[in-house]
């Protein structure tokens, strides 16, 4: 899938999850009346184990498939989602019994894993695996691996999580490439760069010690229409030291 292709979806998915209204059913004995239907943890999570996976790669290539996207409705009476980076997922309905909630045929169908928060609501563990919210239109490499400040000769620079750069150069914009599968982007990371939002510059990036290396991108091998297939670093663009980051 493209970034663009993605990035669609991603829009999709998480409209959907706020939106779309059905026929879920219910789990017998559930308690879905008018006063309690509402979710308290609607939204986006990310599946823990992926943030560890970013710190300890510290590459997004490397660290595709471990990620998986929990989208969750805000009512009982809407459709929760999951995803990953390269396509959609499936979609099941939320229950609750008491005062606990379930997804029901998240694992086997006669299998409803329950969802729990804990640390305040600020995790979920669902089944056996613990999930963190995901602020909206927040990438999760730009918040785990780039935000912070960085040195560059005499200049600060800074990466924020949303995806604006300030004192390098003109640019003004980034964003990570998530999705790696399929041709064309070989065995590096690539960041975009520009003047505007959605940047289309296209770079590579790599971390070392507390060194963020930025390069050119040069294609090594196209196709007869001239598609390229396989990418590589080129020049160096840029050498920054970083100074002060913030936690993910």
């Amino acid at each position: 899938m493209t970034r663009v292709g993605y990035c669609f979806l991603l829009v999709v998915l998480m409209l959907s999850c706020q939106d779309r209204h059905g026929d879920t059913g219910s789990m017998e004995g559930a308690e879905a009346t008018a006063g309690d239907s509402v979710v308290p943890f609607n939204g986006t999570w990310v599946i823990e184990s992926y943030i560890d996976t970013l710190l300890r790669t510290r590459s997004a290539a490397r660290s595709q498939g471990s990620e998986y996207f929990v989208c969750f409705p805000r009512s009982l009476s809407d459709t929760a989602y999951t995803f990953v980076y390269h396509e959609g997922g499936g979609q099941f309905r939320l229950a609750k019994h008491g005062g606990s909630y379930f997804l029901m045929g998240f694992g086997q169908p006669s299998d409803p894993k329950e969802v729990t928060m804990l640390d305040g609501g600020r995790k979920l563990r669902i089944g056996s695996d613990t999930f963190v919210k995901k602020t909206d239109n927040i990438g999760i490499p730009e918040q785990v691996l780039f935000k912070g400040s960085y040195q560059l000769g005499a200049g600060t620079i800074v990466f924020s999580e949303d995806g604006t750069v300030t004192g390098l150069d003109n640019i003004r914009y980034y964003s990570i490439q998530n999705d790696y599968i399929g041709p064309g982007y070989g065995a590096v990371d690539i960041i975009f760069l520009g003047t505007i939002k959605d940047p289309q510059e296209m770079y590579c990036f790599e971390f070392s010690g507390d060194t963020l290396v930025i390069y050119d991108v040069m294609c090594v091998e196209q196709d007869a229409n001239g598609t390229c297939l396989d990418l590589e670093k080129g020049a160096l663009k840029y050498k920054l030291t970083a100074i002060g980051k913030g936690n993910p």
